[in-house]
């Protein structure tokens, strides 16, 4: 085949952005408590103390289970996206202002262009749009039910949870901790920003921001949104808008020390915690001779695959092993990289 290439081979990017605040701390704290298989592995447990230890209020309990079942935490997430005033008083206030389609249309997630009528039509309640829609969403586990509950719940009563559990998790388990989040984020950004004039590539930074998500240029995509958050670490929630791409990334730990030099990098102190048992280690080794679904790890290792999977889990949060389409591959430059992350800590 011959073939004369006139195509740019500078590949357009992405702009990046950060945005911030307490409120989306709050939608990701509802997130991270009501995920049953992710919430054993969150870093900051004492944040939860107030849920764990059963002393805030009934009404919020039922609420986060309401949460738990719906996952209405994705419609807290979308709606964010979607004002400026990002108070107690201005999230009632643009709930309060939504009518029912606005409602269903703000807290559907988008998929792609292609299905963007579908999205439309599906708001305003047309059951085969919403079944299509659903079907669509098929490659994330819980989005059918969540698109069929949102195209199909009584909306008042809807906009009634929504701000009752927001304004619940606000006052209740973030009342105490609202200027230290706040300036915990803010001096993330700030350090961020600062390591961003060292990068000349938007993706590179991005991957640094993500703890090594390599997140390559779409051309439907023109804008990052990097959102800093200390409830739901060590996990990196990625989301999509029209136009855009979200990660809700994990502050690092020297933005919550500041200037304290005994402090290890998050992901350094993750990894090694991560590797320092042995099942784990099996599945390393085993991963170091090539990708693995979960039946092959488990029949190797003669493991229950509940137990497996939360192994595999505990990995996943250190970055060290990825998945696609349920199978499983080690993060071969990631392991490598921790020998020199020890030795700069000790050094620095």
């Amino acid at each position: 085949m011959k073939i004369l290439d006139y195509s740019n081979p500078n590949r357009e990017s992405y702009q990046v952005s950060f945005q911030h605040s307490l409120l989306w701390e709050c939608a990701l704290g509802i997130a991270a408590i009501t995920h049953e298989k992710l919430k054993d592995t969150l870093s900051e447990e004492e944040f939860f103390a107030p849920v764990r230890d059963g002393v805030i209020s009934s009404d919020l309990k039922t609420e986060l289970e309401t949460v738990h079942t719906h996952n209405t935490w994705k419609a807290l997430l979308q709606l964010l996206h979607h004002f400026e005033d990002h108070s107690l008083d201005g999230f009632q206030t643009f709930i309060h202002s939504l009518d029912p389609v606005e409602m269903r249309h703000h807290c559907l997630p988008y998929l792609n262009q292609i299905l963007e009528p579908i999205l439309a039509q599906a708001a305003k309640g047309d059951s085969d749009a919403i079944n299509e829609y659903a079907d669509a969403g098929q490659h994330i586990v819980f989005l059918p039910d969540y698109i069929r509950f949102i195209c199909t719940t009584d909306i008042p009563s809807f906009k009634t949870h929504l701000i009752a559990v927001m304004t619940g998790w606000f006052e209740q388990v973030m009342s105490e901790k609202q200027e230290e989040l706040d300036h915990m984020l803010i001096r993330d950004i700030s350090m961020k920003q600062d390591k961003q004039k060292t990068y000349s590539h938007a993706e590179s930074f991005v991957e640094f921001v993500t703890d090594g998500i390599d997140y390559q240029p779409e051309p439907s995509v023109t804008d990052v949104i990097l959102i800093p958050h200390y409830s739901y670490r060590p996990w990196t929630i990625v989301a999509d808008l029209k136009g855009t791409k979200v990660f809700y990334y994990p502050i690092a730990n020297a933005s919550i020390h500041p200037g304290d030099p005994l402090i290890p990098d998050r992901m350094l102190a993750l990894s090694y915690k991560a590797l320092g048992d042995e099942a784990r280690l099996k599945m390393v080794k085993l991963l170091f001779t090539g990708p693995k679904s979960l039946q092959e790890l488990a029949a190797t290792l003669d493991m229950p695959k509940s137990t497996l999977h939360h192994h595999l889990t505990q990995l996943r949060s250190a970055k060290l092993v990825s998945t696609n389409k349920s199978i499983y591959s080690l993060n071969e430059s990631k392991l490598q990289q921790l020998g020199q992350g020890l030795t700069d800590y000790l050094a620095n």
